[in-house]
């Protein structure tokens, strides 16, 4: 767990030094500051009880839980989850993204910290521990930098 929290305290915000309004998208349609903001919000979902139903069938959902703790990378182009529309957007330009987002980052190691035995579901995944939505929130952020050139 903690190279997790290495990555998302000590990587992430050198990659996002570089990333910038300009910065070219290699797949999808997401501006930086929408990406951003997405990453965000899935920080908020991991450590907020979110109802949310699990979409994946109960018969799949353990291949997907061995996919989610595996290394390999997400797929290019994925439909985020619904529940991601159910946390409000917070304005702001680039600057003040990269500054939400770390300060979720903070918050969420925080609070993880203070509850290791917290569980939230993720609709692809099902109910997660704290260690499972490290590794998922590593995954997920390595994919958005690398969708920015930034990883």
């Amino acid at each position: 767990m903690k190279e997790y929290v290495d990555f998302l305290q000590n990587e992430v915000p050198e990659k996002l030094e570089s990333l910038s309004a300009n910065s070219k998208v290699q797949w999808g349609t997401m501006k930086a500051e929408e990406m951003l903001e997405h990453l965000r919000v899935a920080l908020v979902l991991s450590v907020e009880n979110v109802e949310d139903e699990i979409i994946v069938p109960n018969d799949k959902l353990e291949m997907y839980k061995r996919f989610l703790i595996s290394d390999k990378p997400f797929g290019k182009d994925l439909p985020k989850p619904g529940s991601f529309d159910k946390i409000e957007a917070q304005p702001g330009a680039l600057n003040e993204k990269k500054e939400q987002l770390l300060a979720a980052v903070h918050s969420t190691i925080l609070y993880f910290n203070q509850n290791p035995n917290h569980k939230a579901i993720h609709p692809s995944f099902g109910k997660l521990n704290v260690a499972e939505w490290l590794h998922l929130h590593r995954k997920h952020f390595t994919h958005h930098l690398t969708q920015f050139g930034l990883y």
